[in-house]
């Protein structure tokens, strides 16, 4: 059983988006109010009326920051040198009131805005204003920088904002607005920044909208527009920067785009509907430092012409419908430094030029069909920090020269077609942190040298032809937290220096060749999470003070050759949500204790040799979705508080030696979709109202003791698809109903004449 963790391997691609828009704002912002600046704060007289407007809205917040304690009427005259106040130095009165990252809780509606028309500057960047925005903000005619980003507003963009006719710098970033954007905003034509990105703004008539001569700076990022591509924007021609990812936006890109705005250094479509090709006049955007077309349906060939962007650091093409090659001229990229090119249907080798890209820190080209060898020259990425070209059709061996990749942290390389040994000298990455070597066709052992790797955190090589026996010195791996080894062929037992990694949460050795019992070293491991034997030839008893994996949510043990009884401490793992011991040879009953198990959702004890009374108390672990107690030695009836189980879809008892009928409880069961009692001493007439199985696909009732007719309701199962009546004592014919049941596969034969 492997159930891998999915990693986000877009991490550190979206870090690098957001630190570098982080830096554009902080440029952009800090030029306009580095422009407005330079008056002296230590005035002492000031405009008392504005004073006492600012008292009456810090009185107003949920919560009064120490910051703003000079904000007091026993300090009205010195308001100059009130925190984050700005006085002009020819009225006195207040010029600038920036509020940024104090933490302030409340809203606006007790701003008297109407007392501050002079001032040039608000800004309340990042606190927890709610609320809306009040429309008298529009009495702020003098005002050059708005910034009410990072924030909790709701409500609409009043569109009393067009009156802020000197505005230059306007961020509504981040907060809940919905309704469209007013077109007459637009028409603010000297505002060079224009953030207006994560929030719930729709759709508008974008031809309203009027060109925007000085804008710069346009983030339209993360919110619920679904039209085509605005013509507007393609006027704003000296744009350096425009995100318009993460929305809905359809149709395809422009070619007007890329010859309309030739000074955009960054470029973010992603994660959208685009359609059709990378227009041809991308080659035009020579300053372009950003481009991200990722995770739309844009097609067709990658165009050569890209290599002509020579400023370009980030290329991100990710989860569209890409053919051909990777063209050779990507090696004229020179100062390219992510580049990401996965899920799409790119073929053929990776081109050589590739290899000297020297600047290159991430390259993402995985689920691809690209097909050939990782050549020695990778060796020439010297900044390389992940590198992952899994899921393709690459062959040959792993090149000794990765080894020189010092800085790398993740290496990437499971689902291709690898063979050969696993070089030791992968010892030498010192910075390594994540290592996925799985579906391949690597053979040997797992060299010596993997214990260097002192900050690995993640270790997979499951699913190749790996051999010998688990390294002892891999206990030395103290940051390891997931190691995948199953589907190979280790032999030997679990060395007990296993336990010697505390950090340890994933644990996958199953279908190898183990032997041995699991060491009680084993139970040091507090963080573990999942724990994966199955299918070994491990022996002895379980572990009785497994309880001390007090973190274990999944446990699989199945098919090995464990004896003993199932530890009665296993009932005090609280978390565990799957437990699977099927397939071994434990004897004695299901222990009480494990009804405190309360997050239980699969249980399998089937093929042991389980014997007693079936718990009645099982019947409180009112998550079980899977239950699979098949082919023991129990004996008594099916306790009829089994229809407390809710949640049931698979119910499995059959190859046992149960007595009595099948309780009429069982009909509480509306999820179940399989049940089976084959193979028992049941005896009575099958329940009257069985239809009330409403989601049953497979009913498995054969070789038992059941008499009486076949029930006429069960053709309301819509759902059957298979019935197993037969080795009964049924007497009748198969009632007309039956025929509804259009979806059965198979009804078999029962030892009545007739009945079929």
């Amino acid at each position: 059983m492997c159930v891998k963790q999915v990693f986000s391997r877009n991490s550190i691609e979206d870090s690098w988006r957001f630190l570098w828009k982080l830096l554009v704002q902080a440029v952009v912002a800090e030029g306009v109010q580095l422009g407005l600046e330079g008056v002296d704060p230590k005035i002492t007289s000031s405009s008392k009326p504005q004073a006492e407007a600012l008292i009456r809205w810090k009185n107003s917040l949920v919560l009064k920051p120490s910051s703003l304690n000079s904000w007091s009427s026993n300090n009205i005259n010195n308001l100059c040198n009130w925190t984050s106040v700005v006085c002009d130095g020819s009225t006195r009165e207040i010029s600038q009131i920036n509020l940024s990252n104090l933490y302030l809780n409340g809203s606006l509606d007790q701003f008297n805005f109407s007392l501050f028309h002079n001032i040039t500057v608000f800004n309340l960047n990042n606190n927890n204003i709610a609320g809306f925005i009040p429309p008298s903000i529009g009495n702020l005619t003098k005002l050059t920088l708005l910034d009410l980003s990072d924030n909790h507003i709701e409500g609409e963009i009043p569109v009393e904002m067009s009156q802020l006719s000197e505005l230059q710098y306007l961020s509504l970033f981040n907060n809940s607005l919905k309704g469209t954007i007013p077109y007459q905003l637009s028409n603010l034509k000297k505002v060079r920044h224009l953030s207006l990105g994560a929030n719930s703004l729709e759709t508008f008539e974008w031809s309203k909208f009027s060109s925007m001569p000085l804008l710069t700076y346009l983030d339209l990022s993360l919110n619920n527009f679904n039209s085509l591509f605005p013509d507007f924007i393609l006027k704003c021609r000296n744009l350096t920067f425009l995100d318009m990812s993460q929305n809905n936006w359809n149709g395809s890109i422009p070619k007007s785009l890329f010859s309309n705005l030739p000074l955009l250094k960054t470029l973010d479509l992603s994660k959208n509907h685009l359609t059709g090709p990378i227009p041809t006049s991308l080659c035009n955007l020579k300053n372009l430092i950003f481009f991200s077309v990722n995770t739309n349906q844009l097609s067709g060939k990658l165009p050569i012409n890209i290599s002509s962007l020579s400023n370009l650091e980030k290329l991100s093409l990710f989860a569209n419908n890409f053919t051909s090659s990777i063209p050779s001229e990507i090696g004229n990229l020179k100062k390219l430094k992510i580049l990401v090119l996965s899920r799409n249907h790119l073929k053929g080798p990776i081109p050589t030029s590739l290899w000297t890209l020297k600047n290159l820190i991430l390259v993402q080209l995985f689920q691809n069909n690209l097909v050939g060898t990782i050549p020695p020259e990778i060796e020439n990425l010297e900044l390389l920090i992940t590198f992952d070209v899994s899921t393709n059709q690459l062959l040959g061996e792993l090149p000794v020269n990765i080894s020189r990749l010092s800085n790398l942290e993740k290496l990437y390389v499971n689902v291709n077609n690898f063979t050969g040994s696993i070089p030791s000298e992968i010892g030498n990455l010192k910075k390594l942190q994540i290592l996925e070597l799985s579906e391949n066709h690597l053979t040997g052992p797992i060299p010596n040298s993997l214990l260097n790797l002192k900050d690995l955190t993640y270790f997979a090589v499951d699913t190749n032809q790996l051999s010998g026996v688990l390294p002892v010195n891999m206990s030395k791996l103290n940051n390891l937290e997931e190691l995948y080894v199953n589907i190979n062929n280790f032999t030997g037992s679990i060395p007990s220096e296993s336990g010697n990694l505390k950090k340890l949460k994933i644990l996958e050795l199953s279908e190898n060749h183990l032997t041995g019992p699991i060491p009680n070293a084993l139970l040091n491991l507090k963080d573990l999470t999942y724990f994966a034997v199955d299918t070994n030839q491990l022996s002895g008893e379980l572990p009785v003070n497994i309880s001390k994996l007090s973190s274990l949510e999944k446990l699989y043990v199945y098919a090995n050759n464990f004896t003993g009884s199932i530890p009665s401490k296993i009932g005090n793992l609280k978390k565990l949500q799957i437990l699977e011991l099927s397939e071994n040879h434990l004897t004695g009953p299901i222990p009480n204790s494990l009804l405190n198990v309360k997050d239980l959702t699969y249980f399998a004890v089937d093929t042991n040799q389980l014997s007693g009374v079936f718990p009645v108390n099982m019947s409180k672990l009112s998550s079980l979705e899977e239950l699979y107690v098949n082919i023991n030695n129990f004996t008594g009836s099916i306790p009829s508080e089994i229809g407390n189980w809710k949640k049931l879809k698979i119910l499995e008892l059959s190859e046992n030696h149960l007595t009595g009928p099948i309780p009429n409880a069982l009909l509480n069961l509306k999820d179940l979709t399989y049940f089976a009692v084959d193979t028992n001493q049941l005896s009575g007439e099958l329940p009257v109202n069985i239809s009330r199985l409403s989601n049953l696909e497979e009913l498995y009732v054969y070789a038992n003791n059941f008499t009486g007719s076949i029930p006429s309701k069960i053709g309301n199962l819509k759902k059957l698809k298979v019935l197993d009546v037969s080795i009964n004592q049924l007497s009748g014919e198969l009632p007309k109903t039956y025929h509804t049941t259009t979806s059965l596969e198979s009804c078999l034969k029962n030892c009545v004449e007739g009945l079929i």
